[in-house]
């Protein structure tokens, strides 16, 4: 049974435009959609704002080629609608200054996997990814999710 494509709202974020992104892209891998399918599918899910940002956008269009677009073109257009150059600045500084700090490891984590989507450029390679999340641990962190803290641990025997 195939899952029902999300729909998409609203006011967006960034972050809620690259969650829309991949949940309807679970939906393309459930079936075979061509490049023009897809956005076609990915229009039909758009409401009120979104929908019509999308009607404004397709008005300054030739009749019948937004039918015609690509999935990733449609993708270029939402993500310069719903991703400001200041969301993008905002997005790269978070992301550069992003340690662990005082939160938990699991929330380091996802932040970090959550700002991977929005700048994957800043981190091409699973190298470079690593790289970036081992800085932002603290270097006393041990592997075990925990602080260490050698002066209180203790030998067996003695």
């Amino acid at each position: 049974m195939a899952s029902k494509p999300p729909s998409l709202f609203g006011s967006l974020t960034p972050v809620e435009v690259l969650d829309w992104i991949s949940e309807i892209e679970m939906v393309f891998e459930s079936w075979d959609y061509n490049k023009r399918q897809k956005t076609v599918l990915a229009f039909r899910q758009l409401k009120t704002e979104v929908l019509r940002w999308w009607k404004m956008l397709v008005d300054t269009m030739q009749k019948g080629e937004a039918i015609k677009m690509y999935w990733e073109n449609f993708l270029e257009e939402l993500k310069m609608q719903y991703f400001s150059e200041q969301d993008r600045l905002e997005i790269n500084n978070e992301f550069h200054n992003l340690k662990k700090g005082k939160i938990s490891v699991n929330e380091y984590a996802a932040s970090f996997t959550e700002n991977i989507k929005l700048v994957p450029n800043l981190v091409p390679t699973e190298l470079s990814k690593v790289n970036k999340f081992a800085i932002g641990i603290p270097a006393d962190y041990g592997a075990n999710g925990e602080a260490s803290n050698h002066s209180k641990s203790s030998h067996l025997g003695g």
